[in-house]
């Protein structure tokens, strides 16, 4: 019997003056070469490139941090507590309720998603809102993480 398996590894990505953490890779785009929709706001390519961050150094914000489920659901957040997501058509803004700088996001799935931050803040997303959800600490948190939806790490 085979026995297959794949590797995926965190990516660092260098750009803008700023380093950029890639949790997860985005699987390739079913229509990688089809003509894309006009421009977006964030990113010209409509997926998380140094073009994201460099568009969204033109507009004030500094990514901190970028996860991807799939190539049309990828969750970014920034140093002001701005968080975009990106439905693989372009970015838009999600009201995140804060304006902690955030410094994590996972993507467990398309309607749930963590986001840890400065002082404890730990958020998560449930579909349609952004809610704190308490961490038990006031220490900045630096990553967030999980093996399922109901086994999620914040560390800091």
């Amino acid at each position: 019997m085979t026995k297959t398996f794949t590797l995926v590894s965190v990516v660092l990505l260098v750009g803008c003056d700023k380093i950029v953490n890639i949790g997860e890779v985005p699987s390739p785009r079913p229509d990688a070469g089809a003509p894309r929709p006009g421009p977006h706001a964030l990113c010209p390519e409509g997926r998380p490139t140094l073009a994201t961050c460099r568009n969204a150094s033109a507009l004030g914000l500094t990514i901190t941090a970028l996860s991807s489920r799939a190539w049309n659901d990828t969750w970014a957040v920034t140093s002001t507590g701005v968080i975009l997501h990106s439905d693989g058509n372009g970015w838009r803004r999600v009201d995140s309720g804060t304006t902690v700088r955030l410094n994590a996001v996972w993507v467990v799935d398309a309607a749930d998603v963590w986001a840890a931050g400065d002082g404890g803040l730990l958020l998560r997303w449930l579909g349609s809102a952004w809610a704190p959800t308490p961490s038990g600490t006031t220490q900045g948190l630096r990553g967030v993480w999980g093996a399922a939806a109901n086994d999620v790490w914040a560390v800091g």
